[in-house]
């Protein structure tokens, strides 16, 4: 039976962190920023008053420049991701998913098209409904704890500071392409 494969494009494939800092900077010029960013709390690293001022800049005033022109979170991403497709498109339905409002829909749109994507699926899900995003697939690919909090599919988590241990239906990657090399889905750990 095929299984729903969902991979997360915030912070997974695109580094929309590193971006809304860049374009967060360039539009305040009076503020400074005395430490680097450390991957944590983006609203309060910014200096931002609240979630729904931060939600204000990132998808009202800047999302073209955030979502459209992001970088990817590691090089040589989009061709590990279309290898991916190419091969498990058959056995499994693989979706790329982003929490998403207004016009950051035609942004990511843009990105993907940028980064020459080829998975066939694109699911934009309200900013935090965490929970349908859940309830559609089987397996989420992902680093977004507010996701992992509410569901019971199994996780596979990208994070560059974790290492890989199989934990409470959990499996911590280091990378994309540490997943894809070791071949998690292939050896039918996930299955």
């Amino acid at each position: 039976m095929k299984k729903n494969i969902y991979i997360e494009l915030n912070n997974i494939i695109r580094d929309i962190n590193t971006k809304t800092i860049q374009v967060y900077k360039s539009d305040n010029p009076e503020k400074e920023f005395t430490e680097d960013y450390d991957g944590q709390d983006l609203q309060k690293y910014l200096g931002v008053e609240n979630g729904d001022e931060l939600i204000e800049f990132m998808y009202v005033e800047a999302p073209m420049r955030i979502f459209g022109y992001a970088s990817e979170t590691e090089d040589g991403i989009s061709f590990m991701l279309n290898e991916f497709y190419k091969k498990y498109r058959d056995e499994h339905n693989l979706t790329i998913f982003s929490n998403e409002i207004e016009k950051s829909k035609p942004a990511t749109l843009m990105f993907l098209a940028r980064m020459g994507l080829l998975i066939d699926n694109i699911k934009f899900f309200p900013l935090k409904d965490y929970i349908n995003v859940n309830k559609e697939a089987d397996i989420i690919i992902t680093n977004n704890e507010n996701i992992i909090n509410v569901g019971e599919s199994t996780y596979i988590t990208v994070n560059k500071k974790e290492s890989d241990v199989k934990n409470n239906e959990i499996i911590k990657v280091t990378s994309f392409k540490e997943l894809v090399e070791n071949e998690y889905i292939e050896r039918n750990e996930l299955a």
